[in-house]
């Protein structure tokens, strides 16, 4: 089965420039895809070109197996878009934005379109009230209904939650999710929230200058290492420096944290009491996606 999205060797620079360097990654039909790194890394780029707003400078990008270099109105048809501010035009209301946009791509019956995707993004009541009137988390949900006007196959979300509240924000991820799994409509999601990401993603990339330097599911992504929280009474610097025998150690406050390639309770608790500390408690995990995201980052700036 063809991937929904295609990206191979894509790279985009300006001047001297390489804001994308030899980029290649595949995203499945139906599946949640997210793309994270820090600012600069060429998210945003990628994205554009991925969208046909930008033409790669060389290799190229497949949605549902047309080219971003030679089919790109082809492209924008199956792609809908929310970008990190939605431009609406906010003296019309959510029906005057939506009809517009509507028209621009042939929408068959809009009014019955438009009337069910702004109930299934929970702004049904507000459909005739002016979008200047809107919070923004309002203004992000009438950016899922304007992406999904045209019922497009993938849908790009750019920073989908920034600025909403926790409550808005987990509404808007379960709409996201339930677009996914019940809909099977390919979702790449950019986000530097990663706790929403490590919740509703199948599988992670992590760009830094431009590359892709780590993709996979989250399993993947952890490489078989283990954290160790432990919490003890004695010398914490003293203790932290013996435990570098089990991994990498850190200092959290009064707690010290290792992480390892397997289980090290047993050897973690005989240490502390050889170095004269007791343990008073500890917490064995797989790392978060937080934490792998920095480990990542961190082995990037240490090559």
């Amino acid at each position: 089965m063809t991937a929904a999205i295609k990206a191979v060797g894509l790279r985009k620079v300006y001047g001297s420039f390489i804001a994308v360097d030899d980029t290649s990654f595949d995203v499945e039909r139906g599946e949640i895809f997210g793309l994270l790194g820090p600012n600069g890394a060429g998210k945003t780029t990628t994205i554009s070109m991925l969208v046909g707003l930008i033409p790669p400078t060389s290799g190229d990008a497949y949605v549902d197996g047309h080219s971003v270099k030679r089919e790109p109105t082809e492209v924008r048809r199956r792609v809908g878009l929310l970008p990190e501010n939605p431009g609406f035009y906010e003296n019309l209301t959510a029906r005057e934005n939506l009809m517009l946009t509507a028209k621009l791509n042939d929408v068959p019956n809009p009014e019955e379109r438009i009337e069910e995707l702004i109930g299934r993004v929970g702004l049904s009541g507000w459909l005739d009230v002016e979008v200047g009137k809107f919070s923004r988390g309002m203004k992000q949900r009438l950016g899922i209904a304007d992406a999904l006007i045209k019922g497009p196959s993938v849908l790009i979300f750019d920073e989908p939650t920034a600025g909403v509240d926790p409550k808005g924000a987990e509404e808007m991820l379960e709409i996201i999710s339930s677009l996914a799994k019940e809909e099977k409509i390919t979702v790449l999601m950019s986000s530097h929230l990663l706790h929403q990401v490590e919740r509703i993603c199948d599988r992670i990339a992590v760009m830094n200058k431009g590359r892709i330097i780590a993709e996979g599911p989250l399993e993947r992504l952890t490489g078989g290492r283990y954290i160790l929280e432990l919490e003890v009474d004695g010398d914490l610097n003293t203790i932290a420096k013996k435990l570098q025998l089990l991994g990498r150690v850190r200092l959290e406050g009064r707690r010290i944290v290792v992480e390892a390639m397997r289980d090290m309770r047993k050897d973690a608790a005989q240490i502390v009491l050889e170095a004269g500390g007791i343990p008073l408690g500890m917490r064995f995990r797989r790392p978060s996606l937080a934490e792998i995201y920095r480990s990542i980052l961190e082995a990037e700036v240490g090559t």
